[in-house]
């Protein structure tokens, strides 16, 4: 872990807070994965993007946003259902809502 020149740091290596939004990352494909198994969802290629908010005076991220890339060829109810299970059961999803961060 690194921090940004400004905070002194030589920003070789993402900040503690840039490996908080890779952990919501991974955890959401991780669950995605395991809840699409259950499911009996195949799916060929998953990409999960985030963009997470954090204003310059902020102690922390504010929001974050998801986006869920899914290719299958199972119908996107389904795909849908699998999704709000996983976001449901992401345990580092939990805490982000537990925090107050939408």
């Amino acid at each position: 872990m690194d921090l940004p020149p400004k905070s002194e740091g030589d920003d070789t290596a993402p900040t503690a807070l840039e490996f908080a939004v890779m952990s919501l990352s991974g955890c959401i494909g991780t669950i995605f994965s395991l809840v699409a198994k259950k499911m009996r969802l195949n799916f060929n290629d998953l990409t999960v993007i985030l963009d997470a908010e954090k204003g310059p005076e902020d102690p922390t991220i504010t929001s974050v946003s998801a986006v869920v890339k899914v290719k299958s060829t199972k119908p996107l109810e389904k795909l849908k259902k699998c999704l709000e299970t996983t976001l449901k059961t992401c345990p580092v999803g939990v805490l982000y809502e537990k925090a107050g961060i939408p």
